[in-house]
């Protein structure tokens, strides 16, 4: 192939989603998580298998002097999406009360053989907290569509739901924890949107949201508090991961035996 065709395939190659999956993938794998590419899970709904972007997951083990293994690994189940002429805008209002106490009290993990009030207790003190707004509703700016973000949340909530439920379950005496958060990863723009105290709407720039997200089918029981699902722009993924893999680090560390 000449070069200036070779040039041809490569930009148009860059105008689809992959190359930034690659992108995305190499900040994971030098933060030290391992990465799974376009994984598939199982789609209830369409009664057939579909494709999740990325797996990411940080893992943390320690065998004691009486040879007590403990392992917890902590995965992100990742859409990935890129666009760049139509910014995603989250309709946001205040986080409740009941909300906080809900998210705090629901399980995103499988674990055995761990002393539960402690490991409660550590994700409760350490583990992300809601932030003080929450995502509600969505569009993508300059159309009158959404569908691009609701085809994004319900891709990752059921991917989510296929590894939580197919987690690998530990029959020995080592204290095993697997544990699962949905995650998009954006490159293109992100905004909030809300009214003020004057009930004007504003419009501000975010690198970082989470959105609750409810969702229901035949196929999908609802859980009554629904799902949070955090939306992370390219620029501050690497910031992110790092926050995150410090989260966990506490966590591991009131765990282990």
């Amino acid at each position: 192939m000449k070069p200036e065709d070779i040039q041809k395939l490569k930009s148009q190659i860059i105008k689809g989603g992959f190359p930034f999956e690659l992108e995305v993938a190499r900040v994971f794998s030098q933060n030290n998580w391992e990465v799974e590419n376009n994984t598939y899970y199982l789609d209830k709904d369409e009664k057939k298998g579909r494709e999740i972007d990325l797996i990411g997951s940080y893992t943390k083990q320690f065998t004691s002097n009486n040879e007590h293994y403990t392992e917890l690994t902590f995965s992100f189940v990742i859409e990935i999406k890129k666009e760049t002429e139509k910014p995603w805008v989250i309709f946001s209002t205040e986080t409740t009360g009941f909300e906080r106490l809900i998210y705090e009290s629901f399980s995103n993990k499988v674990a055995t053989n761990f002393d539960k009030a402690i490991l409660s207790n550590s994700f409760r003190k350490h583990c992300q907290k809601l932030n003080n707004t929450l995502g509600r509703s969505y569009t993508e700016g300059f159309s009158n569509g959404r569908d691009k973000i609701f085809t994004s949340l319900c891709n990752v909530t059921k991917a989510y739901i296929h590894k939580f439920e197919n987690s690998f379950k530990n029959l020995s005496t080592d204290s095993i924890l697997y544990y699962y958060e949905p995650l998009i990863v954006l490159s293109g723009q992100l905004y909030e949107a809300f009214l003020d105290s004057s009930n004007e709407l504003d419009i501000i720039s975010k690198n970082y949201m989470q959105v609750r997200f409810n969702y229901m089918s035949d196929s999908y029981k609802e859980r009554t508090h629904g799902y949070i699902i955090n939306i992370v722009t390219k620029e501050f993924l690497s910031e992110y991961i790092k926050i995150r893999a410090n989260e966990f680090d506490k966590i591991f560390e009131a765990n282990k035996k």
